[in-house]
């Protein structure tokens, strides 16, 4: 049985702080939910999808986890936006890690917003969490999580491994230990076969390390530019076995798996494109928008 712990307030910090540092790493500050849902001209080829939860006058995510069939409604969107004909869907989210243990690391893997000084950085190392009856010590790091067509094909990754081996299609399943590929800078920290603990969505997760990607690796979609040399790369697993972790934990990584960036593809209309990404929100029943990115 996984440990539970028992923090409110970090439990908070740990899911908002993930959505803020994607947003400052890829997109311009973002608009009012009202200014959104006025009528926009969209003119651009790339956009973000973001669910609503927890937003005022929207669900919370404890609501919205507590509904019967949402992991099912949040695999079917993915699997969509996967298969559309009108745009190419990029499964890639940048979510926070929290390393539990001594973290000597320095200051390059930390996940935190732009600007901090290294005082405002030491503060997401080595925060105090509870448990069961033993205090753990937690630190916030990156995690980008990778689908299967995004990571072989649409990014190449796999031509990126300098050591070790990419992802296989058994590891987009979720299980007691997940696979990971890490950025070209932990080779100086960790080898092939390393176990790594970390929490995420506030439970914790057992890594294994199978592979090291190049320097030059890197996140590439249209003006964005991510370089992974600091990332923990995780595969965008799907759950099916919910009894491996909580009701939470589940859906909420679920409802990010459809959470990424679709790119028009040539000859087709903005507009179509998006009114069928629309299509394909109402028809799962969730709350999602888009936003355009870049300009």
């Amino acid at each position: 049985m996984s440990r539970k712990i028992i923090w409110i307030a970090i439990t908070v910090i740990a899911v908002v702080a993930g959505s803020i540092l994607l947003y400052n790493m890829f997109y311009r500050e973002r608009e009012s939910q009202a200014a959104v849902e006025e009528f926009e001209e969209y003119t651009g080829t790339h956009y973000k999808i973001s669910d609503n939860y927890s937003l005022p006058g929207h669900k919370s995510m404890n609501e919205i986890a507590r509904e019967e069939g949402v992991m099912d409604k949040a695999d079917e969107l993915c699997d969509a936006l996967n298969g559309s004909e009108y745009f190419t869907y990029y499964e890639v989210y940048d979510k926070l890690l929290q390393y539990e243990g001594n973290y000597d690391m320095g200051y390059a893997f930390l996940h935190v917003p732009r600007g901090l000084t290294e005082e405002e950085m030491d503060d997401v190392i080595h925060q105090k969490a509870l448990s069961g009856e033993e205090i753990i010590l937690l630190t916030n790091i990156k995690g980008m999580f990778i689908g299967e067509k995004a990571f072989d094909q649409l990014l190449s990754l796999r031509d990126h491994i300098t050591e070790g081996k990419g992802f296989e299609p058994e590891d987009f399943i979720f299980d007691d230990v997940v696979n990971v590929v890490l950025g070209s800078e932990y080779k100086e920290f960790y080898d092939i076969g390393d176990r790594i603990v970390v929490h995420y969505i506030c439970e914790p997760i057992e890594l294994n390390v199978i592979g090291f990607l190049d320097d030059s690796a890197a996140v590439d979609i249209g003006n964005i530019h991510v370089n992974l040399s600091t990332f923990i790369v995780v595969p965008s697993f799907k759950i099916v076995s919910q009894e491996k972790k909580g009701q939470y934990f589940n859906v909420a990584h679920s409802l990010f798996r459809a959470s990424g960036i679709i790119e028009i593809n040539d000859n087709v209309d903005i507009k179509t494109a998006l009114s069928a990404c629309d299509d394909m929100f109402s028809k799962s029943g969730l709350d999602y928008w888009y936003f355009q990115l870049g300009g």
